[in-house]
């Protein structure tokens, strides 16, 4: 996450940055300035909780293709 008019959203592409170091890359802006949690509270934990029950979702159904594959 970052803030669309903070100066990452003026001055970089994250997600391009980010994929230079990882595989599995996601986000976006919201529109803010720098101070992302006190400026947008909620859309900024609707994001992180989005992200965190995907990302345990893809955890739960890895663990299910390795338990089928191994027997």
């Amino acid at each position: 996450l970052w803030g669309a008019n903070g100066l990452v959203g003026s001055a970089y592409d994250p997600i391009a940055c980010w994929r230079e170091r990882a595989a599995d890359v996601r986000g976006f802006a919201i529109d803010c300035g720098h101070f992302i949690p006190e400026e947008k509270p909620d859309e900024t934990i609707n994001a992180l909780r989005d992200f965190f029950l995907k990302r345990k979702q893809n955890k739960k159904r890895e663990a299910g293709k390795i338990a089928i594959d191994s027997r």
